[in-house]
């Protein structure tokens, strides 16, 4: 999961891996992320996703839930969903900044033809058990 790409600018962000992020206890930021991917560049995605959701982590962020779609009808890409948290926009924004992932952009320029990013936020627990 992934949201777009570090920006190019030649600046970076550093976090010990060792040390946990520490939100400064803003809003939580939650993204719906649909991806196009090109069938054939799977597996540099899927690489690039690994390193992504490992410098997430750095920074509290989590690829909750991933789904995928089958191919189009062409088998030319199909569609990954991401359900993408972080603690507040400070943790986003310092994830997009890391030098690692931008290290990585080019698995993901290989790979991604689309990428469509939606805000949102905790919705209704249709799961809760009504008395």
């Amino acid at each position: 999961m992934t949201v777009s790409p570090p920006p190019s600018n030649g600046r970076s962000f550093f976090c010990a891996s060792a040390v946990a992020w520490r939100g400064r206890g803003g809003v939580p930021v939650t993204l719906v992320v649909i991806l196009t991917v090109r069938c054939e560049a799977l597996d540099a995605f899927r690489a690039y996703e690994r390193k992504a959701a490992a410098v997430m982590a750095r920074y509290g962020g989590a690829i909750e839930r991933t789904v995928v779609t089958a191919p189009d009808s062409a088998g030319l890409s199909l569609k990954e969903i991401h359900i993408v948290t972080f603690p507040d926009e400070h943790a986003f924004s310092a994830y997009r900044r890391d030098g690692e992932l931008g290290a990585v952009a080019h698995l993901r320029d290989a790979s991604v033809v689309q990428t469509e990013i939606l805000r949102g936020e905790e919705g209704p627990d249709y799961h809760a058990v009504s008395g």
